[in-house]
């Protein structure tokens, strides 16, 4: 099994004007990324609006990931859909093209119980042929994957990795001193990235990771390397962006980044709207602002 630390490129998802997947796009930015250090590739989660797609754009979408990235590094897949069917069915996709783990979380018309949770979890550690992931993202899902329910998943599904973005920063140390083992962990929180690798995380798993890999590969490096003043002082020079992320949201705020940067993944799919000018306005300067103490 690959390796799963380090810096992760949440990837959002390229789309071209007519509303199609940019498969062009989407193999450029991996090309460009592969260069610029990243330890891996995350696909279809959150940042990548995969909610407004289908299972066959998304099978599609996996398919070209895994094809750009190669065995160059590992692609963590998002494979959840509504139904336990239809996560099945695009787990046992990414499985198939080479996924370095599928990517499950809780997602549901209705809020899952915790026995709903386990048995879903359950049933793809089951079905699936690959390393399974939880994606704990409860700001969309409504449900926060305890430290306990981890074990408790743990136990019935080979867990290789969380991408954990509940923002709760003792997570981690919970999660330790509850004998949690074997499972990989990666903050899923743009703000907490350094106090995550601190406590012992193994990574961070961003969207902003694909438009400015450069500074947050540093902090990684420096904070692996204990070098906690260097990795501090990037840190506080991205706090500016953390704060633009908080009010504009991630997928937003990075696809207008990547605009601004000449790193563009191209338009958001409807019902998703760009920032507003003025918006935009506010994040050149902040980029600019960050750009007096960091390389980006």
């Amino acid at each position: 099994m690959q390796s799963i630390q380090g810096v992760f490129a949440n990837l959002p998802t390229a789309f071209s004007k007519d509303g199609s997947i940019d498969a062009p796009r989407m193999r450029e930015r991996i090309a460009s990324l592969l260069e610029s250090g990243v330890h891996g590739f995350s696909t279809q989660l959150s940042a990548g609006e995969f909610a407004y797609m289908t299972a066959e754009e998304r099978m599609f979408l996996t398919s070209c990931v895994l094809e750009a990235v190669g065995e160059k590094r590992p692609v963590l897949v998002g494979v959840s859909g509504n139904s336990t069917q239809e996560t099945l069915q695009l787990a046992k996709h990414a499985a198939d093209h080479g996924a370095a783990a599928a990517m499950v979380m809780p997602r549901s018309y209705f809020k899952l119980t915790a026995s709903e949770i386990l048995g879903l979890y359950e049933e793809v550690g089951r079905s699936v042929p690959c390393p399974i992931g939880v994606y704990n993202n409860p700001v969309t899902t409504g449900v926060d994957i305890s430290a306990e329910l981890y074990l408790k998943i743990q136990q019935v599904c080979p867990v290789a990795v969380t991408k954990d973005g509940a923002g709760d920063i003792t997570r981690i140390s919970e999660l330790r001193s509850l004998g949690s083992a074997g499972m990989s962990y990666l903050c899923g929180t743009e703000s907490q990235s350094l106090p995550s690798l601190v406590l012992g995380a193994d990574g961070c798993c961003n969207a902003i990771n694909s438009v400015i890999p450069a500074p947050i590969v540093t902090l990684y490096d420096a904070a692996q390397q204990k070098d906690y003043a260097t990795a501090a002082r990037i840190f506080e020079s991205l706090q500016p962006l953390f704060r633009f992320i908080r009010m504009h949201g991630v997928a937003r705020t990075t696809k207008a980044m990547g605009d601004l940067l000449n790193r563009s993944f191209g338009p958001h799919r409807m019902p998703l709207q760009p920032l507003s000018q003025d918006d935009v306005a506010r994040l050149r300067s902040t980029i600019d602002e960050i750009r007096t103490s960091t390389a980006l």
